[in-house]
């Protein structure tokens, strides 16, 4: 179920596509840790890992590249 991987330097985190779910969630998300959850720890195998702002964005990044048919670019 969770295909994907990033390295973050000595962990790797698993995580999977967003899912219709997912947009349900944050839909409904009215704070900001729902929309954190909503948008990336839901996602992850383990989702209480602890990201750092850096990292959750790298991995926000990750998630939405294999999600959606149209990569992003820098």
């Amino acid at each position: 179920m969770f295909d994907f991987s990033v390295k973050i330097g000595s962990k790797e985190i698993k995580f999977r596509k967003r899912k219709v779910k997912d947009k349900i969630n944050l839909d409904k998300a009215k704070t900001t840790k729902e929309i954190r959850d909503a948008v990336v720890y839901n996602c992850l195998e383990n989702p209480t890992e602890v990201l750092d702002d850096e990292q959750y964005q790298y991995v926000l990044t990750a998630i939405r590249n294999v999600s959606y048919k149209v990569p992003m670019k820098y």
